[in-house]
């Protein structure tokens, strides 16, 4: 029996995930997360979420946001900086959430000119927030 090669996971993961992002879009749902093995067979675990928009356009149900609103006092960060713009090392940044399993690098911010997801430390963001 033919096996699936990492070269072939990656190709078909990649497709399936276009494919399904139309029919997602179409329902108002999105992709939260996937994770994919392969070998004798082929497997990919999808996760679908119904985003939570709030009155700013910002998914407020994200892995991210849920745990900044969870964890941000245990981290000395103000609750209420969620989705908000801070400025630090000459750039401007949106904070988006934390990932608490990233140790180094927990604060998942967005660069504003970029578009771009980021991680930033603690200390950089709450000193940027401090300061703003």
């Amino acid at each position: 029996m033919s096996e699936f090669t990492k070269n072939e996971a990656v190709a078909l993961t990649a497709e399936l995930k276009d494919a399904m992002q139309l029919l997602l879009e179409k329902h108002g749902l999105k992709l939260a997360n996937h994770h994919t093995t392969y070998g004798n067979v082929y497997r990919l675990k999808i996760e679908v979420s119904k985003p939570n928009v709030n009155d700013d356009g910002f998914d407020e149900g994200t892995r991210e946001a849920r745990d900044y609103r969870d964890m941000a006092g245990y981290y000395r960060l103000p609750v209420e900086a969620l989705f908000t713009e801070f400025s630090s090392s000459g750039r401007r940044w949106r904070l988006m959430g934390l990932n608490p399993k990233a140790r180094k690098y927990p604060v998942v911010a967005v660069d504003i000119r970029d578009g771009k997801e980021y991680k930033l430390t603690v200390e950089m963001v709450r000193e940027a927030l401090e300061a703003n």
